[in-house]
């Protein structure tokens, strides 16, 4: 899918998908998402994977736009 960013939590302490670092941040349209923070709510609440789509990796993001996850949580439940 173009225009996604993926962080799967259940890898190695501080790395995600294709190696990416869950102790830095990813910014993007001057809105940083820290990623260590957000390792640590997944965890919290089971996410097995956490992708983030929609306009903030476009650049149709604009002051009206929200910002879209997309959660896949442990055995493929319903979450919390």
């Amino acid at each position: 899918m173009v225009g996604l960013i993926q962080a799967k939590i259940a890898q190695p302490a501080g790395f995600g998908v294709r190696g990416m670092s869950t102790t830095s941040a990813i910014s993007q349209h001057g809105i940083t998402l820290p990623m260590d923070l957000i390792a640590d709510l997944c965890r919290k609440y089971e996410v097995a994977e956490l992708s983030v789509f929609g306009s903030l990796l476009r650049d149709d993001f604009g002051p009206d736009s929200d910002i879209d996850f997309l959660a896949v949580f442990d055995n493929d439940d319903y979450g919390p």
